[in-house]
């Protein structure tokens, strides 16, 4: 926030993490988009050390699914088989509920999002998301999954004009650089679980 910060430790290891799955399953992501995109969450999963923790978020306009933070892949994707496509989106809701729940564990904390960042129904404002994950300190990375609508496109939805709604995918992208993390923009669907594989525990630092 602007205020000069006196470095205590930096070292390198492996130091097991709290993460944050966020899974949109809204109408956007109907078909081959939630299929990998569930794939890939179950390959992070599985990917976890034996001291990581990891809490499943699934939206769409409203929480559909979560899971305790836990060390076990069958508990982590137990719900996802049965999961469909449906109603709108609340991305940045979500990023925000992601980010509170990672704020009250303590270590190192990582949030990774699954979506194609269309957002039609979110209430909160992404400075407001924004302030959340600076309260949580969490590194956000943003696994891609491609949309029918251009960034810029114009569509007006119940909470905001055009202009804000072109305005999301740019600020979530935004909000993962100034976190640390990465945006990996996914051409081929089918790369998606290697994708959540560089960043699952091993690949994040």
């Amino acid at each position: 926030n602007g205020t000069e910060q006196q470095v205590v430790t930096f070292e390198y290891g492996s130091i097991p993490f709290n993460a944050v799955l966020l899974l949109d399953a809204s109408t956007s992501m109907a078909g081959e988009r939630l299929s990998a995109a569930v794939e890939a969450a179950d390959n992070f999963a599985r990917k976890q050390q034996p001291l990581d923790q990891t809490k499943l978020l699934v939206f769409a306009d409203r929480l559909i699914h979560e899971t305790p933070f836990t060390n076990l892949p069958a508990i982590l994707t137990l719900g996802l088989g049965g999961i469909e496509a449906r109603g709108g989106s609340a991305v940045s809701d979500a990023l925000a509920l992601g980010c509170a729940r990672l704020e009250r564990e303590r270590g190192r904390r990582v949030l990774v999002l699954l979506s194609d960042g269309l957002d039609v129904d979110s209430v909160l404002d992404l400075d407001r998301v924004r302030t959340t994950a600076r309260r949580a300190q969490a590194v956000v990375y943003w696994l891609r999954t491609g949309s029918a609508v251009a960034d810029d496109a114009a569509y007006v939805t119940l909470w905001r004009q055009p202009e804000a709604n072109a305005r999301i995918p740019r600020g979530i992208s935004d909000l993962v650089e100034e976190s640390g993390g990465r945006t990996l923009e996914v051409a081929y669907l089918l790369a998606l679980p290697r994708l959540a594989s560089a960043a699952s525990p091993d690949a994040v630092s």
